[in-house]
């Protein structure tokens, strides 16, 4: 799994299979992973 930051403050994180989009400014965007929805499938999109 990687992860990085951006510019605008968001987190990327690619675990291989999926990216994901974190927002640590904004702990409800639905783009956040949140641990509950862990063993979910997650399109993203």
């Amino acid at each position: 799994m990687s992860w990085w930051h951006r510019l605008d403050g968001r987190i990327i994180v690619d675990d291989g299979d999926n990216v994901y989009v974190i927002h640590p400014d904004d702990p409800d965007h639905p783009d956040n992973i949140r641990d509950d929805d862990a063993h979910s499938p997650c399109e993203g999109g």
